[in-house]
């Protein structure tokens, strides 16, 4: 049955073979030829029925949400980075679609010092919003800063 899938592999009827895979329930085959076709929706829902592990499903996520952020659909991209904890795409998208109360939101969810506090503070700084910006600086590390951005904004 295995060779059948794919052979049907070979004459590009992938459906054909990962209905084989499944009958034979080998869901591990099937997802492997999905991921190999670049069928990111399809190996969300082979995940969804049980195959694959938490990593490979954000490896999915991330690849949907840079899917749909090369078509400019901000609002799914977003969708997907956050499923997939890609916070520094997600605040990427945020910015696209001018979400700042989100963006807010990022400043708890990251680990202190990192890199994308910074640049979430310099996001801030420059659209005028002074106390997520400080927020951000002081939760990166950086207080001079902070106080820079507050003198700038007065």
């Amino acid at each position: 049955m295995k060779q059948k899938a794919e052979v049907a592999v070979f004459f590009k009827r992938f459906d054909e073979a990962e209905q084989i895979f499944k009958d034979i329930d080998r869901k591990d085959l099937a997802l492997d030829l999905r991921m190999r076709l670049g069928d990111w929706p399809r190996v969300v829902g082979l995940m969804e029925s049980g195959a694959g592990s938490d990593q490979m499903l954000k490896k999915a996520y991330k690849n949907l949400g840079d899917y749909s952020a090369e078509r400019q659909k901000w609002a799914k991209a977003a969708k997907y980075f956050k499923l997939a904890h890609d916070y520094e795409a997600l605040q990427h998208a945020y910015y696209k679609l001018e979400d700042f109360t989100n963006m807010e939101k990022l400043i708890e969810i990251l680990p202190p010092e990192s890199p994308i506090l910074e640049f979430l503070g310099d996001r801030f700084q420059s659209m005028g919003l002074c106390d997520a910006a400080v927020s951000s600086y002081v939760k990166f590390g950086d207080v001079k800063r902070a106080i820079d951005c507050c003198v700038l904004l007065n």
